[in-house]
């Protein structure tokens, strides 16, 4: 198979919950490699409403031995807001 033993087992468990999220996301857009974190491949997939991570970690067979997949993260804004500095205003009427 295309999976570890163990992940296998772990995907038909959670087959009935995960099949209809991932159809209910639509037809695939666009499917682009994002790079590699903590030993595993990144892909970004967008579905026709649904932008997703999907994270691969392979052994040393070449087997499938991790995968997650969650909602995009969007990159965060360069800057925040931040406080406006407080007016100093002279004590008036001394």
């Amino acid at each position: 198979g295309l999976m570890t033993t163990d992940l296998a087992t772990q995907m038909r468990a959670r087959e009935a919950t995960i099949v209809p999220l991932i159809k209910s996301f639509g037809t695939i857009q666009s499917f682009d490699f994002a790079g590699s974190r903590n030993e595993a491949d990144v892909f970004v997939i967008n579905f026709a409403s649904a932008e997703t991570e999907w994270f691969i970690g392979m052994d040393d067979d070449g087997k499938v031995a991790a995968l997650l997949f969650r909602p995009a993260q969007e990159a965060a804004p360069a800057a925040t807001a931040t406080p406006a500095p407080s007016a100093t205003t002279a004590p008036s009427g001394q």
